[in-house]
């Protein structure tokens, strides 16, 4: 090892030391969530009708790969095409796609989405008709992240932000999508906007970002949702780089940024240095969550399959998330060709090579607490302690492991390879409860 890199193993270990756990996401009944799965879907930001191309059988096969959840992309640009017009049948089909997902079980995250601010500079999310570029012209750059550095896009974003108009337009659409979304049971959140691109301003998350979150936070309150919301950090720190937003959400909402090594981001190895910005990066994530006293779920990870490393980049990454109870989706449900990161072939067959690192037995929903977990290359294990009245804790068992042997505090216990999962109904006085299950 080099000089230089034993000292930025040093200083990044002293960031790395003993950290604990995120507060727990919950359901209704107090039990402890955990969530796996996918963001559907990159296509719908180029789609004409801004819609994923999967159908409901599409999507009965994240069931089978023992996905709970759901990132749905929707845009400001498909919402309100025009200035105070919504667009119903967009709505409407977004619903439908929601409610397939509803039938099978799997919960949502409707994320509001934006890359690169509008289609006009190759990206998606706000609408043409928001656009104060300040008079610049677009010249496209390649690759396709060096266009947040034009000048049209900075005066966008710098122009959006500062405008009192732009944001309580934002603020009424949002209004317009959560009163569709509200009541809806397997809706767990609203992602409030996408990767928040700077413009740069300076002290951009502590004077503009956090305030913005406030605006959103008055706005549902003053409407009565309930719908929780559900906030990222700005963009950069998707590399790991610490965040220094500052506001108090209220107590249901969720810290949701996203992991990108922005080395292999780009097609380069994973590496050493990778292995301990990683460390660093989700720690540090799982720190600003405690702080500002909610959970944490990652909204968006993912790596390219074409990348040196990528295997063992997937292994150290989910290794994180389960020592720490993290859940994830991962991006995105998408064929090869319409996402680098895609977990598809371009036929739409499965991409085992990606999705064999993200199907795994573990726990969707725990009736307790001082949870331990244990993931072999042959074993899953849980233990638990029983919290209050009866609770039914859920474990997933995805077609590659439906017919696993499921023991419950050593005795072996039935389940239906068909469900998906292994349910189990544990009190308070039965102690602590162990579930194993061997492959």
């Amino acid at each position: 090892m080099t000089l230089w890199a034993a000292l930025l193993a040093c200083v990044l270990s002293a960031g790395c030391g003993g950290v604990a756990d995120a507060p727990p996401l919950r359901d209704a009944e107090g039990r402890v969530v955990l969530y796996h799965g996918v963001n559907v879907s990159n296509y719908s930001k180029y789609a004409p009708d801004f819609l994923p191309w999967h159908s409901k059988e599409d999507f009965a096969r994240l069931r089978d790969w023992g996905f709970n959840l759901v990132r749905y992309l929707v845009f400001w640009e498909a919402i309100e095409p025009e200035r105070g017009r919504y667009d119903e049948a967009y709505l409407a089909a977004t619903l439908e796609r929601i409610g397939w997902l509803e039938e099978l079980g799997i919960d949502v995250l409707v994320d509001l989405h934006q890359d690169l601010y509008a289609r006009p500079f190759t990206g998606d999310g706000f609408p043409e008709w928001t656009i104060n570029d300040d008079g610049h012209e677009f010249t496209l750059r390649q690759p396709w992240n060096l266009n947040y550095i034009e000048p049209a896009v900075r005066a966008s974003y710098r122009n959006f932000w500062k405008s009192d108009d732009s944001r309580g337009r934002y603020a009424a659409m949002a209004a317009v999508l959560l009163e569709r979304l509200e009541g809806r049971p397997n809706v767990i959140g609203l992602d409030i906007m996408n990767e928040p691109w700077p413009a740069p301003l300076p002290g951009f998350e502590r004077r503009v970002l956090g305030p913005f979150y406030e605006e959103m936070r008055a706005m549902r309150r003053q409407r009565g949702f309930t719908t929780p919301l559900y906030f990222e950090p700005v963009i950069y720190t998707s590399t790991g780089w610490p965040s220094a937003l500052d506001f108090t959400p209220d107590p249901d909402w969720v810290y949701t940024p996203h992991y990108y090594d922005p080395l292999c981001h780009e097609g380069r190895p994973y590496t050493f240095f990778g292995k301990l910005l990683m460390q660093w990066g989700v720690r540090g994530k799982i720190n600003e969550a405690r702080r500002f006293g909610v959970p944490l779920l990652y909204g968006e990870i993912g790596i390219s399959p074409a990348v040196e490393g990528h295997e063992e980049f997937l292994r150290d990454l989910f290794g994180l998330f389960r020592r720490h109870h993290i859940g994830w989706t991962y991006y995105s449900l998408d064929k090869a060709g319409h996402s680098g990161f895609g977990v598809l072939e371009p036929d739409g067959s499965p991409n085992y090579g990606i999705l064999r690192h993200l199907i795994s037995v573990y726990p969707q929903r725990v009736a307790g607490t001082n949870l331990k977990t244990d993931y072999g290359d042959t074993h899953f294990t849980l233990s638990y302690d029983p919290s209050g009245e009866p609770g039914l804790t859920v474990i997933a068992l995805p077609e590659l492991f439906a017919h696993a042997k499921v023991l419950v505090n050593g005795q072996a216990a039935a389940h239906d390879p068909e469900l998906r999962r292994f349910e189990h109904w544990s009190r308070a006085e039965d102690g602590r409860q162990t579930i194993r299950v061997e492959w």
